[in-house]
């Protein structure tokens, strides 16, 4: 397919501009910003839906515009139908949206059928002239098409010295990614990705690194690695202890006791039963003399009662003194009576006083009898009290009788399952490690390998590796397709092109084999340079088998002279018998005589 036309709105400060090309040579000219890139920009916009090198985005993609849309209509011709095909691609921001359509007529072709395998990139000439040699080989080497040999992956690792069958696993991985190397890209997607393979086995080998010293080994113990064994002992002194502190607790209490015990003036229970039996008798005997004192008492205050009664009567007689108490007249028969009263009063005020004083001496005989019966009654209740208190210790004392102290004690064995407790801990980390260990030598062992068989890998896909070999191969087969083209065209003056590649890689030139002497494309006048990228471009369509076959090429001829420029178009217009090409570039009109001219200063269209 070959571009017939374009017309763009929109695009930069574009607006209804309409361009038709030529199916051999176009110039676009004009000076810089009048809009040749524009073109060139368009044509990828409509192709791509997007312009090589800038966002994909939408809103990047209208960003381009001075308007809130876009519309390119692109116009080809399909020479092997005798087709005309339009794709038309717009743009519009309608509020924050921005909307993409795209439509094809006829209807029964794709964008996909279309574009397919097609390079839509522009070249630039002076950026490229202007890189290194190592820019222009990688910049070459990614337009290069396959060179017609290709390697299987598989053969290729499994004849690495350090492949073996602890690698198999991860060989099928890569071969299930990259079964065959078909181009450089292919090698170099496979050297990315083992070098990935080779970070994570390199984590792999720190963890497994930080695992062995995380592990404990105790040096200094030298005793059994049978845990069980060892838990076994210790449940069986565990169980141990618990006896002895059991013992050690009734022996502590029996102790305790016996101190109680100790403490006691008596601890005799006969004797206390002997010393209760006196003080019961002697309590019986004071019992019976405060009794009688009290019975003494109550007769002797009974007979002073009744004294009193008298003395009160005889004391009514003298108070008379001998008046007649019916009369109310003193009586000289009374004198006598009251006289024999008064004697009578005095005798019994005597015997009155001797009772008070037989009252007094009982009551003070009473009151010590009830201080030593008081006295005697403590001292019995203390007694019983004694008794009692030690017939329980002596009854509590009796459930130790048979406790012996045991041979050894709790506190010892506490020591002996102390250290044998660290002897169970120390086992199990050394048994743990001395497992681990083995288990890890065995993955570091084939971590190691798989490790070395990466590393291999990775050099062997290298720059310096596969891809310098396949790089060579596709210099060599474009080389030969590049030099068929140049005698074609009658070119064989031109040289036979010839790219100097090192074998691994490390330098790079290309240019011309004139006379057997290499002449670098650096050291090429400036038509012949133009003269050998017009053909590298087109080799390129040609040998990738593109459906659009056309090129694409911004400021090739900006610093060509007059002489030069007419020599390079004279070989164009042979090169654009197997190629549509378009070129952009500002160069003088009169100079490019014959060809298809869009003069973008004052759209002058010429022939």
């Amino acid at each position: 397919m070959k571009l017939v036309g374009v017309n763009i709105d929109g695009l930069h400060n574009t607006s209804m501009n309409k361009y038709c090309f030529r199916p051999d040579v176009n110039f676009l000219t004009g000076k810089n910003g009048s809009g040749k890139s524009t073109i060139l920009q368009a044509i990828q916009l409509a192709l791509l839906g997007y312009i090589p090198g800038t966002a994909k985005t939408k809103s990047s993609i209208l960003s381009h515009s001075f308007h809130n849309s876009i519309t390119i209509e692109l116009r080809l011709s399909d020479y092997q139908t005798n087709q005309d095909i339009i794709v038309r691609r717009s743009f519009i921001k309608t509020g924050k949206n921005i909307s993409e359509n795209l439509e094809i007529y006829p209807d029964n072709y794709t964008i996909e059928d279309i574009v397919r395998n097609s390079d839509i990139s522009i070249l630039n000439f002076d950026e490229f002239i202007a890189l290194s040699s190592n820019k222009q080989k990688e910049m070459l080497i990614s337009m290069l098409p396959s060179c017609t040999d290709s390697f299987d992956a598989s053969s290729c690792f499994i004849n690495l010295d350090s492949y073996t069958s602890n690698c198999k696993e991860l060989l099928d991985e890569i071969i299930e990614r990259f079964p065959r190397f078909t181009t450089v890209a292919d090698i170099a997607s496979c050297n990315s990705y083992l070098k990935e393979v080779q970070s994570r086995l390199n984590a792999e080998d720190k963890r497994l690194t930080s695992t062995v010293q995380s592990l404990m080994f105790y040096d200094e113990y030298s005793g059994t690695y049978d845990t069980e064994s060892i838990r076994q002992t210790l449940n069986q002194l565990m169980h141990k202890r618990d006896e002895i502190s059991e013992i050690e607790h009734k022996l502590e209490a029996k102790q305790r006791i016996q101190t109680k015990l100790d403490s006691h003036e008596l601890t005799s229970l006969d004797q206390i039963d002997t010393f209760i039996q006196d003080r019961t008798e002697i309590l019986s005997a004071l019992k019976a003399d405060i009794t009688c004192i009290e019975s003494s008492i109550d007769d002797k205050t009974k007979e002073k009662n009744k004294l009193l009664l008298e003395k009160a009567m005889y004391q009514n007689v003298i108070n008379s003194e001998n008046t007649c108490p019916l009369m109310n007249t003193p009586c000289e028969s009374l004198e006598t009576y009251v006289s024999e009263v008064t004697t009578l009063y005095n005798d019994v005020t005597s015997r009155i006083d001797i009772l008070d004083a037989d009252l007094r001496a009982l009551k003070e005989t009473l009151s010590k009898k009830l201080s030593i019966y008081n006295e005697n009654d403590e001292a019995l209740k203390d007694l019983e009290y004694e008794k009692k208190t030690l017939t329980i210790l002596y009854t509590e004392l009796q459930q130790y009788t048979d406790i012996k102290y045991p041979e050894v004690s709790s506190a010892e064995i506490k020591k002996e399952i102390e250290t044998l407790h660290q002897d169970l801990i120390k086992a199990s980390a050394n048994k743990q490690y001395n497992e681990m260990m083995k288990k890890l030598q065995e993955q570091r062992y084939t971590l190691t390998e798989t490790i070395k068989f990466v590393k291999a890998a990775i050099k062997l896909t290298g720059e310096n590796g596969l891809q310098s070999e396949l790089s060579l191969k596709a210099f060599k087969d474009f080389s030969t397709n590049f030099n068929k083209y140049l005698d074609d065209l009658k070119l064989s003056s031109f040289g036979s092109v010839h790219f100097v590649i090192s074998e691994k890689l490390n330098s790079f030139d290309f240019g011309v084999t004139r006379n057997d002497k290499f002449i670098s494309f650096n050291q090429l006048s400036s038509g012949e340079k133009c003269i050998f990228t017009l053909i590298f471009q087109i080799v390129l369509n040609r040998l990738a088998g593109y459906t659009l076959n056309f090129i694409l090429i911004d400021d090739l001829f900006d610093h060509l002279d007059a002489k030069n420029l007419k020599t390079v178009i004279k070989n164009i217009h042979k090169l654009s018998q197997y190629t549509q090409i378009f070129i952009a570039g500002i160069f003088d009109l009169e100079t490019v005589d014959s060809c298809y001219i869009t003069n973008l200063d004052d759209d002058v269209y010429d022939y």
